[in-house]
């Protein structure tokens, strides 16, 4: 399925949440889900959901700063 992200504009493809999406792969600090449904009605592309992500490294900690857009931890 094609989508357009809700904060690049740009189109992207994606599985709808259907098991397998590129999606899964990434981690994503719950705070930081909460935040963007928030700012955002749709889906992000993949470049701009990675400005959230956390490396495996500093999975499960707490992150100051996790919303600053633009920083990869």
């Amino acid at each position: 399925m094609e989508k357009q992200c809700s904060k690049c504009q740009q189109p992207f493809g994606c599985k709808n949440e259907a098991p397998g999406c590129w999606c899964e792969s990434l981690h994503v600090p719950i705070e930081a889900l909460k935040e963007l449904k928030q700012q955002f009605d749709n889906c992000l592309c993949p470049s701009c959901l990675k400005q959230y992500t956390v490396t495996e490294e500093v999975k499960g900690q707490e992150l100051p700063g996790w919303n600053n857009p633009g920083s990869i931890y």
